[in-house]
């Protein structure tokens, strides 16, 4: 009978898990696509193609949407690749993933905490908490945080994998550990923390550590780094200063102090936490120097005593370190980094409930207290997934908070102007610009409101703007050879074409201008070569295939203009029945 109580306790956690996972966000599925979402999903073709699985494992993050970046992430774009193949651009079926995903990552946080402490109440409502809390909206409202969702994961399945195996010495779970660990790294750089959690559990619970899982975990760990920085070592696409160590400490400690009052008073979340440079004599710097120490002091003490509050308070801070500019990063604290850290200040909290309710006298103020933290953290959650449903709101809402900041200036520039109101976005990136002198993006966004606008000229001076900033940019050559185009420049046109074929010698694009002008010149014999050569490197370009087709017959060649239009046709596309009428008479 008490086997058939625990079963079904188990059984209703997971349904409940499962439930208020959809209930909290179900309102997050038609958000929009927004900011990195643009390169990482809308323009990244090696999602689009499952030929393209070689890149997705060999080039950076962001290679298939034409951003260079320094992230190393396969296994994300492949559920990206799997969204795709289902959905194609249809948002909600991303959403759905991501939400999916988060409750998985809860269930095995309820799974994780039942080994740790064999106790079903602090594991059920360590899971809930972690579940709804609406400091994670932006891990999961949030596509382009997927990588957080995927290494939690399989960082959390690694230790329970790892905490069974103490007990049952089996192969497959040791696969099972590898295999786990193995996804981890292929979804973020930051799961190499792993070691150091195993080092932390062995430690404050007093578990031999297993030398053979724990060598191979470090060897997979340092395989990575050694791969990452040699064969996959990718440049980022800006080169910023970098503030020494002892500037960035303090950054950490602000951190601390700001982390807990989103835990504690989860009010104001956004995005864009731009960074900067804080004193230690900074009130905020303080309380974060004295919250840390007292919490590890407390944490030590409380190891032998008190395990799993021991336990709470280190994996807190050691799966903060990572984020915490002891290593370089691009924001002094953000909220998708308190993904896997929550877990700790959760599982505190969790212990103190369910305390309070095995005091007969206060079960009812416990279950009332989780009864009234559920509507309120659920409330939330459901609010502020609306802050990630519509770009412009987006951008304005969190320009609120980082108001200098180019890259949500440079944002609202895209937007505007894909709702049409280009005076707007003119407006918001020369904003950009005047923050951010160098910012190249900014002035490629600001050109194709010129050019939209009709103001060519502009257009052309602000690329060539950009083009100083960085000259190896093939999209800015390749923009500047349509707009000298459209001035009636066709010596600068063919220019510019030919430099963004020498960047990249398979610019198909590009090539295809360049043979369209060599054949409104006249000069056939050059467009045709160029043709040619599209259609060598991709079989596949309709475009090149018809203008071939094309002028082979005005050359007579009929058997290659025939050639070249039935390929057109092969891949689905309608041509003009006069042109087939044409060349009927020429079939043999």
């Amino acid at each position: 009978m008490k086997r058939n109580i625990k079963d079904w306790f188990l059984l209703i956690s997971i349904i409940f898990i499962i439930i208020l996972g959809f209930v909290a966000y179900f309102n997050s599925l038609k958000g929009e696509f927004i900011w990195d979402e643009d390169f990482l999903i809308i323009n990244n073709t090696y999602i689009k193609s499952w030929s393209d699985i070689k890149e997705i494992f060999t080039e950076d993050v962001g290679a298939g949407g034409g951003v260079r970046s320094n992230f190393y992430r396969p296994l994300q774009q492949i559920t990206y690749m799997l969204d795709y193949s289902v959905w194609k651009l249809n948002v909600v079926g991303f959403h759905l993933t991501n939400t999916l995903l988060h409750i998985f990552v809860a269930l095995v946080v309820y799974w994780l905490i039942y080994l740790i402490c064999s106790n079903k109440k602090i594991s059920f409502v360590t899971s809930i908490l972690f579940l709804i809390h609406h400091v994670h909206t932006e891990t999961v409202a949030y596509i382009a945080d997927r990588s957080d969702l995927l290494s939690a994961l399989f960082i959390l399945l690694a230790l329970v994998f790892y905490i069974k195996q103490l007990s049952s010495r089996n192969t497959r779970i040791y696969i099972l550990i590898l295999l786990s660990y193995l996804f981890a790294l292929l979804s973020k750089e930051y799961s190499l923390i792993f070691p150091v959690l195993l080092v932390v559990y062995s430690n404050i619970f007093e578990k031999k550590l297993l030398i053979k899982e724990f060598i191979s975990i470090l060897s997979m760990a340092l395989i990575y780094i050694i791969l990452r920085m040699t064969i996959l070592k990718f440049p980022s696409s800006e080169i910023v200063p970098i503030p020494t160590l002892f500037q960035r400490i303090p950054s950490f400690f602000l951190a601390i102090s700001e982390y807990f009052r989103l835990l504690l008073l989860p009010f104001n979340l956004h995005m864009e936490y731009v960074f900067k440079l804080f004193k230690f004599s900074e009130p905020k710097v303080i309380t974060g120097v004295i919250t840390m120490f007292f919490l590890l002091s407390y944490g030590f003490r409380k190891r032998k005593t008190d395990k799993l509050i021991s336990f709470s308070i280190f994996w807190y801070f050691v799966t903060l370190l990572p984020v915490s500019n002891l290593f370089p990063i691009n924001a002094y604290m953000s909220e998708h980094w308190l993904y896997l850290p929550s877990i700790g200040f959760f599982l505190i909290l969790a212990q103190i409930i369910v305390a309070i309710y095995d005091t007969k006298f206060f079960r009812v103020l416990a279950v009332s207290f989780v009864i009234i933290l559920l509507f309120f953290y659920s409330y939330l959650t459901i609010r502020q997934n609306n802050y990630w449903r519509d770009r412009l709101f987006f951008n304005k809402r969190t320009l609120q908070y980082a108001p200098n900041s180019p890259k949500i200036h440079n944002n609202l520039c895209k937007v505007y102007t894909e709702i049409g109101n280009n005076q707007e976005a003119i407006m918001a990136c020369k904003k950009a610009i005047a923050l951010k002198p160098n910012f190249a993006d900014a002035y490629y966004n600001l050109a194709n409101v010129y050019k939209i606008s009709g103001m060519y000229e502009d257009a052309i001076m602000t690329l060539e703007k950009a083009k100083k900033i960085n000259q190896n940019e093939k999209i800015v050559y390749y923009e500047l050879g349509s707009l000298y185009e459209k001035v009636s420049k066709k010596k600068e046109a063919i220019e510019a074409y030919c430099k963004a074929t020498e960047i990249d010698r398979n610019y198909l694009e590009a090539y295809n201008n360049l043979a369209a002008i060599y054949a409104d010149n006249g000069d056939i014999d050059r467009a045709i070569e160029l043709w040619e050569k599209i259609v060598r490197i991709n079989s596949n370009f309709t475009t090149a295939h018809f203008n071939l087709a094309v002028f082979y017959f005005g050359q007579k060649k009929y058997d290659l203009a025939i050639k070249h239009c039935d390929q057109v046709i092969k891949m689905g596309n309608k041509v003009d029945p006069e042109f087939l009428k044409l060349l009927e008479p020429h079939r043999k």
